[in-house]
């Protein structure tokens, strides 16, 4: 099982705005087509589905049989078809296409009685390959598009299907051993259909050399990440350019600092040369906590650049990272008006 390493940093104090997309109560992580692929044993395209009740089977325990007739297969060995039992979820809407993904089931066992053992294979995800009808684009089953490494968003059947075809192969030769998950702003995140509550949102991807190349424009072309085409032309014209361009740039920092902690599986001389310089980096946040009166600025781009500094081993000096102004703050610290 791939390991997952969530290296993310700071919310990012834009205003929380709305985005049209499906939203749910705090940040939604959402997952990279590339990371379903490579975490998928088996991969098959199909469009009929005839589930079955198991008698007598209760929840949380599955209790369907499904069964798949399968048109492809994208990653392991061909089937004709395939039997799995699940949960009571909808699998499939009518005159739907999907690709449907499992992993190997490690307590398989032929000729069990017990559906959590007597199949070769457990499900775990489905991706939607059949156009979305406006009005079912939030639901369980659909999603407007699903994110690529290098930040599109795909659409289109034939453009996933490339897509995992391409990422099945590279899986043969080179499969990441890890996931990392990245903070964006929830606007980008909203393009594949789906968000969370506050102005950042996260997206897990593959520790390869996409992510390292993803990494490093984040910290030296931020203003290619987030951009004024983010924003739905409603939403534009609700806040005005002058806003949405403030929001963006105060967003960049945060990007950077994103960026520079995703490169931590990443050491070279290259990437330290690169992050040294946000030692003396001036930017600040002026944060609560973790005390009920503590006030402090942190020094968002310092810290990330040390941390991963000091994870590999460079000898640097460790620079002011924040500044208590707890006691500037308190009312004992306020002048007192003149009697």
């Amino acid at each position: 099982m791939p390991q997952r390493t969530s290296i993310c940093f700071l919310l990012l104090p834009l205003l929380a705005l709305a985005s049209p997309a499906f939203a749910q109560i705090g940040p939604y992580t959402a997952t990279t087509l590339e990371v379903y692929v490579d975490q998928a044993d088996l991969i098959v395209r199909a469009q009929a589905v005839v589930t079955t009740p198991i008698p007598g089977a209760q929840s949380p325990a599955p209790t369907l049989t499904t069964v798949l007739g399968i048109r492809e297969t994208l990653k392991g060995d061909p089937l004709p078809s395939l039997t799995f039992a699940s949960h009571d979820l909808q699998l499939s809407k009518p005159n739907a296409e999907y690709l449907y993904l499992f992993r190997k089931n490690p307590q398989f066992q032929r000729d069990s009685a017990d559906p959590a053992t007597a199949y070769p294979f457990t499900f775990t995800g489905i991706i939607q390959l059949s156009p979305v009808p406006a009005t079912e684009q939030y639901s369980v089953l659909s999603y407007k598009g699903y994110f690529t490494t290098d930040l599109h968003v795909l659409d289109k059947a034939e453009d996933i299907l490339a897509a995992v075809r391409a990422e099945a192969a590279r899986n043969l030769k080179s499969p990441p051993d890890k996931i990392l998950s990245i903070g964006l702003p929830t606007l980008i995140i909203g393009h594949a259909g789906r968000s969370g509550d506050g102005s950042i949102n996260y997206l897990t991807l593959p520790v390869d050399d996409r992510l390292q190349t993803l990494a490093h424009r984040m910290i030296s072309h931020t203003d290619e990440i987030f951009t004024a085409d983010d924003y739905s032309p409603d939403l534009f014209a609700k806040l005005g350019p002058d806003r949405v361009a403030a929001n963006i740039k105060s967003s960049q920092p945060f990007i950077r600092a994103e960026g520079i902690s995703a490169l931590q599986p990443f050491k070279s001389d290259a990437n330290i040369a690169l992050i040294k310089p946000f030692l003396n980096d001036p930017f600040k946040v002026l944060t609560r906590g973790p005390g009920p009166q503590q006030v402090r600025n942190v020094y968002t781009l310092r810290t990330a650049a040390y941390t991963v500094l000091h994870a590999w081993n460079v000898p640097v000096d460790k620079p002011i990272l924040e500044e208590d102004l707890t006691a500037q703050s308190s009312p004992d610290s306020q002048p007192r008006p003149t009697p």
